[in-house]
């Protein structure tokens, strides 16, 4: 019953998390201290879920896309940080990895400067996050 009258009020894991999607989204995009071409690839970012269980989010070029997982998201573990991880590397563009760049743009938007910081809260398990940019 609880579980139920959370899906009513709040929607599914999937909306909830497109919600914060698009909240990150119109946030990024006002944000004057970001570079505007850095806001223009923020905005035409779109968002997909995908099946990948190792990785919570990858991002993708061209066009830019943001894929979550939807065993993180469907199992509700907290996405914001990595919603912000992954518009970092849409921002910087194809290539930069964690770089020093990139590290100074997800940290202006308020998230974890490491490959991954958003891991720490998860039970250890069969299944390891790495970033696949870096490794």
């Amino acid at each position: 019953m609880l579980k139920h009258a959370w899906t009513v009020l709040m929607g599914t894991p999937r909306d909830m998390a497109t919600h914060q999607f698009e909240k990150e989204k119109k946030r990024l995009c006002a944000m004057e201290e970001l570079d505007e071409r850095y806001r223009n690839n923020i905005k035409n970012t779109q968002l997909i879920f995908g099946t990948k269980k190792t990785v919570m989010g990858l991002a993708h070029f061209p066009p830019p896309l943001i894929e979550l997982s939807s065993y993180f998201v469907d199992n509700k573990i907290d996405i914001v940080d990595t919603i912000r991880h992954e518009f970092a590397h849409i921002a910087v563009g194809p290539g930069r990895g964690h770089d020093d760049e990139w590290k100074r743009v997800v940290t202006l938007m308020g998230g974890v400067p490491d490959a991954d910081g958003h891991a720490s809260s998860l039970p250890k398990g069969k299944w390891e996050l790495k970033c696949t940019t870096c490794d």
